[in-house]
């Protein structure tokens, strides 16, 4: 049987003075110095860029019955949406709102792309999905490592180590404090663990399926067992993995724009980045920029909700 360490995260910017000393070092480069101490200085705000393509919308809406003793966002979390997309209905009914932005990709693009607003998982081949899951993912205080990186170790029914920052929570949260939890249904790594980075993160099944499209993980990426275990027989230890940040995502389809906007859970938008030039730079990738509501999109980075909404200038 094997094991996985599993360790928390910071992420730690370099300071002013710290970009000061390296550029030292480049002292016969004075325009590269120039460029670097500017850099960390205030400026104004900064693009996020958007490394999923325009795409096309996909998914519907429909009526559904809630089934008996399921909560919301267990319901929502099993049809891999975000809560907010399931409303009551004057029959009694559920409406389900399914429908998502399905981006493209740059066709040198492989292995494992997760979007963290959007908590979704896709796996691509030569540009082209192969598949794509619902995940839940972390909070802002336990981030993510962002940026390209690869798949470390592969394990099945791992047992979890805790560490000690989380035995601290669970002591402060008035919990069971356990130094380990053995595999089994309540070990919250489920039955596989798809080791990145340092090793120390991973896609992991959950014991908490309710967790999924939501963002209150501690570092790793949760899915559904079913899900994990079916893409642990698609990759292998060496495939890439490509951790995006894109709180806005960007479909064409005839005279609409479609705009989804998701919650910004790393304060990026209050850290000098500009989501306005996410969606001028998706516009100008799909050739619609002068046909932009500018008023309607304000009103979705606003939202911050991630529902579908037309942004198009009307043709009235």
């Amino acid at each position: 049987m094997k094991s996985i360490n599993y360790k928390d995260y910071t992420v730690a910017l370099p300071s002013a003075s710290t970009i000061w000393d390296r550029a030292r070092h480049w002292a016969w480069k004075p325009l590269t110095i120039a460029i670097v101490i500017l850099a960390a200085l205030p400026a104004k705000a900064e693009p996020i860029r958007a490394p999923l393509l325009p795409g096309r919308l996909v998914g519907g809406v429909n009526q559904i019955s809630r089934p008996a003793d399921i909560s919301i966002d267990l319901l929502a979390s099993y049809y891999g949406v975000h809560s907010n997309r399931i409303s009551k209905m004057d029959s009694g009914e559920l409406r389900l709102d399914q429908r998502r932005i399905e981006p493209k990709f740059y066709d040198w693009v492989n292995g494992i792309v997760l979007n963290v607003p959007e908590a979704h998982l896709y796996l691509v081949r030569d540009g082209q999905i192969v598949k794509s899951y619902p995940v839940g993912v972390s909070r802002s205080s336990w981030q993510v490592p962002l940026g390209r990186t690869k798949v470390v170790r592969m394990d099945q029914n791992p047992t979890w180590y805790v560490p000690e920052s989380i035995q601290q929570e669970m002591a402060r949260k008035g919990q069971v404090v356990r130094e380990q939890v053995p595999p089994g249904l309540n070990n919250p790594l489920g039955s596989r663990w798809i080791g990145f980075a340092t090793g120390s993160y991973g896609f992991h099944g959950t014991s908490d399926p309710a967790s999924i499209k939501d963002y209150e993980s501690h570092g790793c990426v949760r899915m559904l067992e079913p899900h994990v275990q079916e893409l642990f027989e698609q990759v292998k230890v060496g495939t890439p993995v490509r951790i995006y940040y894109q709180p806005v995502k960007l479909a064409v389809e005839g005279d609409r724009i479609w705009m989804a906007s998701y919650p910004d859970i790393y304060n990026l938008y209050n850290r000098g980045r500009d989501p306005h030039a996410m969606v001028r730079e998706l516009a100008t990738q799909a050739g619609v920029l002068n046909r932009i509501d500018w008023q309607a999109v304000e009103r979705k980075l606003r939202e911050q909700d991630g529902i579908i909404s037309n942004v198009a200038l009307s043709r009235s």
